[in-house]
């Protein structure tokens, strides 16, 4: 008897799939977005225009800078706990 909640066969783990970001979550997107701007804002006749999208650039740059910062920390965390771990159980230590 099969269980109606089961995967079906062949799909994968939840846990295991990739998570599929939108660009502006993520730092190259987010990048690609601000070079964009830049690219628009030179090729804007207006000056408000320019300025609007010279403001949308540096946004999209902040943005990248803060996901990458956060990157930064949570891959750190991780290489912490995982040397933490690895004492525990009595493994060396791995170049931390």
């Amino acid at each position: 008897m099969s269980n109606r909640f089961s995967r079906a066969q062949g799909e994968p783990d939840p846990d295991v799939r990739k998570r599929v970001r939108s660009p502006e979550d993520t730092v190259a997107g987010c990048e690609a977005l601000a070079a964009s701007d830049l690219a628009r804002a030179a090729a804007t006749d207006t000056e408000n225009g320019r300025l609007k999208l010279q403001h949308s650039a540096a946004s999209w740059q902040k943005r990248a800078d803060l996901l990458q910062r956060l990157q930064n920390s949570f891959n750190k965390r991780e290489a912490l706990d995982q040397a933490e771990s690895d004492r525990a159980v009595g493994r060396p230590e791995a170049g931390l």
